[in-house]
Parts: structure tokens; sequence; C-alpha cells
């Protein structure tokens, strides 16, 4: 056994020389080609030993992202947000009624009582009004009827009484009874002529006075002005605006208006408050008062006061969200309202994603009257249904209500 093992081992050696003497005898005649054998040789060890030595990875399995998501409860009294207009009543725009030349105006901020001027206006440059003449010439003519009235009155007296004489000494025939009611008649028509004339030119001083006040605009209640619009020596047409005053806080009151469809008026709620947003301020009100025909084209009214602390806040023709809540009558609740943001729909049906343990499920709906950003839903909705506003939502996709 010994033997036969040395005996392997010597022919092993022999060979394993002999081997050697060729690898480099084949090395000194091909060294290029040696080399590159043995670049081959060592790559591919490292090569070998990156893929057995590798550690093995793990598979990862994806988890479905839960999304967050806004719901709508069916039965829920639904809002129709809506732009409103601001009155102020006392806020109003003083136009010229007559043309002329702006002599004087008040100035933005200027205080001012009822009946006080405004601005005067002239009809020339020179500050001459033709108005105040006539109602000069009005005034001297009506005065000089006043001062001789009583004098013609006195005069036809007079002439009544020698009349009346005259008839007494003369024989008294039917000619002459006759010229005497002549007389008196004639007489009683130039009694009444000086009346007339009186009443007459009373009524043109006073038409020339408004003529006049035409160039004198004045205030109609007690205010402040808040903007102007001329300028002192500017020309002006009639209807052209001269100024914007406001009246005082306490007797200003403010209002609000949205427009609304016949079928929305139909609906409003007026013993739930509505939201008005009032730049950054956010107040709560209920509307005073619903038209009860169409006041503007088609339209209802619906108004809303609005209190004298935020006056700063609202300017005259203005406008201000509201966020209008619909009544749920017997007739509307029978259908509930949904946002009409949150149906889908495709060439033959309606559908809307609800909430139900933690998925999204779709559901089949028959929609019915559209009111403003609202529809009804007259089939496929229970009471305890939870709808999904959110647009990202696809069936099957869980969720988490916020």
């Amino acid at each position: 056994m010994f033997k036969r093992a040395k005996r392997f081992l010597g022919e092993a050696k022999g060979k394993g020389k002999k081997t050697y003497k060729k690898s480099v005898k084949f090395l000194g005649q091909k060294p290029f080609a040696s080399f590159f054998i043995t670049l081959g040789l060592l790559l591919a060890l490292i090569v070998l030993s990156n893929v057995l030595g590798a550690p093995k990875q793990a598979e990862k399995k994806e988890v479905a992202q839960v999304k967050q998501v806004q719901i709508y409860s069916v039965g829920k009294t639904p809002h129709l947000t809506l732009q409103g207009k601001i009155k102020k009543s006392g806020a109003i725009h003083i136009t010229a009624l007559t043309g002329g030349v702006v002599q004087s105006v008040k100035q933005e901020g200027a205080a001012f009582y009822r009946g006080q001027t405004l601005a005067y206006l002239s009809t020339n440059y020179q500050g001459g009004s033709a108005p105040a003449l006539q109602t000069r010439l009005a005034q001297l003519q009506y005065q000089n009827t006043l001062d001789t009235e009583q004098q013609q009155k006195d005069l036809i007296g007079k002439q009544r009484d020698l009349a009346n004489e005259l008839n007494k000494f003369s024989k008294e025939t039917d000619l002459s009874k006759v010229q005497k009611d002549v007389t008196n008649l004639q007489l009683d028509i130039q009694n009444k002529g000086l009346d007339l004339t009186r009443e007459t030119q009373m009524t043109q001083v006073q038409l020339s006075q408004v003529t006049e006040a035409m160039a004198y605009p004045s205030a109609p209640f007690n205010g402040v002005v808040e903007s102007v619009s001329v300028k002192v020596g500017q020309a002006v047409n009639p209807g052209q605006e001269l100024m914007v005053i406001s009246q005082e806080i306490p007797k200003d009151p403010i209002t609000a208006v949205a427009y609304v469809s016949a079928d929305i008026a139909a609906v409003i709620s007026i013993e739930q408050p509505a939201t008005l947003h009032l730049k950054d301020k956010v107040i709560q009100e209920k509307p005073f008062y619903v038209t009860q025909d169409a006041v503007q084209g088609a339209l209802y009214a619906v108004y809303f006061t609005i209190p004298d602390k935020y006056i700063r806040l609202v300017t005259e023709g203005g406008h201000v969200t509201i966020d209008l809540p619909l009544e749920q009558t017997a007739e509307v609740s029978a259908f509930p309202f949904l946002p009409i943001d949150a149906v889908y729909q495709t060439k033959d049906q309606n559908y809307v994603f609800v909430a139900k343990k933690g998925m999204a499920q779709t559901k089949t709906i028959e929609l019915g009257e559209v009111f403003g950003s609202f529809v009804e839903v007259k089939r496929g909705l229970s009471a305890q249904d939870q709808i999904i506003l959110n647009r990202n939502i696809i069936a099957g996709d869980p969720i988490a209500v916020q």
C-alpha cells in the first residue's frame, strides 16, 4: 500500500515537472497570450467569488399607502356659496345737475351737516351766475307787485264806489244798469288779475331759486366727504360726478344682497345663519328678507344686515362671499344634496366614492336638480353613507378620514 502511494506521488511529481517545463516554455514563446489568459482567469475568479459570496436579499412586499380624505355626510345641511353686493344707504354719488365751472368744492374728509353747500358752479370762469341773476330779477318783480298791490286794489275800490255814486245821481235806466254791472265785472277781473300776478311772480321766484340751487349742490344728510372727482376751475356737464359722500354711521344701515334663481330662493333657510366673509373677518348673520318676486331679471334677492362695527371692512358696491344654508324641507329632504365635485360621471352612469371599513368603494347614483354647487341625489344613497370629496381616489384605496 505504501509502495503504491509512493509510486503515485512519484508519477505525479514527474508529470508536474513536465507541465511546469511546458508552461515556462509557452510563457517564453508567447508572453502576451499568456498574460491575457492569466488576466482572464483572474477576472473569472473575481466574478465567481462575488456571485457565490453575495448575501441573499429578502423580498420586499409593497405596502399600500393610506390616503387622507375629506367626507361629506348624507343629510347634512348643504351650503351654497354666492357673491353678495354691499349696499350702503348713506353712501351716495353727488352729480352735477347743471353745467358750469367749479368755483369751490369740499375736500375729502370734510364733515358737513344737512343742507350745507358742497360745491358751487358758476356760469363763466369769472364766477358769474346767470341763474342767480334770474332769481334776483324775479325777486324785484315780485317785490314791486307786493308794494303796489294794495294801492291798485284801493284804486279799484274807488272806481267801484265812483260808478255806484254816478248811478245814484243819474236817472237809472236799463242801459245805465247794464253799464254799472259791466263796470263792476271789469273791476272784479282787475282785482283777480292782481292776485294772479302776485301768485305768478311768487312762483317765478321759487322756480328761479330752484334753478339757481342746481348750481349749489347741498347735503341731504349729516356726514363726511369720502372722495372728490373734480377740482376748482374745471368745467362740468350735467350728470358728471362731483363727489361721494357717506352718512353718519348710526344712520347708515349696511346691507348685503345676493341674487339667486327661483328654485334656490324656495329652499333658502332663514332660520339658520349664513356665513359672510368680510376680508379677514367671518360673521354669522341670518337673512332678514327673501323677495317674493324676481327683482333683477329672473333672479330673487336675499338681504343680510352687516353690523355697524364692520363698516370699515366694506365699501359701497363692493362684494362679499356668502355661504348660504339651504333648508331641508319635507319636500326637499326626500332627496339628499351632494357637492357636485364629489360626483363622477361616465357615458352610462353617475357614481360617487363612499368610505366603508377603511376602503374607498363606488356607489351608482341617480341625479336630480342642480342647486348652485350642490346636486340632488334621487336614488343610490343611504342615510349612513359618507361621501369622499377627494378627487385622487380609486376604488379599493385604503383611506383615513381627516
